[in-house]
């Protein structure tokens, strides 16, 4: 089951960015939740619309924001590890970021149950058990 939940999640993630938040939202476990371990917001956001409010949030920050998924990693039969990048240039600091995140996808009968975001890579490895 572990190498379906990385199509799932491929798909998923494939078809939320460029902007399909409702091809992204029809993969997702009717409980499904958002954390996040780090930053302005962190906590939990229950729910599909809490979840696109924290990162509208999170994205009016920025005049020029985006991400990528950079791969999709098999974590077992529960878990997929997807690290992004992400830019964006701060509207009025003019500051731009450029982070290496990483999301932990929880699946619950193929669709994803929890969708959590760590800082980094190695964090999120460790999150489920497994090191770099």
């Amino acid at each position: 089951m572990s190498q379906a939940n990385v199509e799932i999640v491929k798909e998923a993630f494939q078809a939320w960015y460029p902007n399909d938040s409702e091809a992204f939202a029809r993969r997702l476990d009717a409980e499904f939740e958002y954390h996040v371990t780090y930053g302005p917001e962190r906590g939990v956001h229950c729910g599909w619309e809490a979840t696109v409010a924290a990162f509208d949030h999170w994205q009016d920050v920025f005049s020029d924001y985006r991400w990528q998924a950079v791969e999709f990693i098999d974590a077992g039969e529960e878990h997929v590890i997807v690290p992004f990048i992400e830019h964006g240039l701060g509207q009025s600091s003019g500051v731009e970021i450029g982070q290496h995140p990483a999301f932990v996808c929880t699946m619950r009968r193929g669709r994803i149950l929890r969708l959590t975001e760590y800082q980094t890579t190695a964090e999120a490895l460790k999150a489920v058990g497994l090191e770099e």
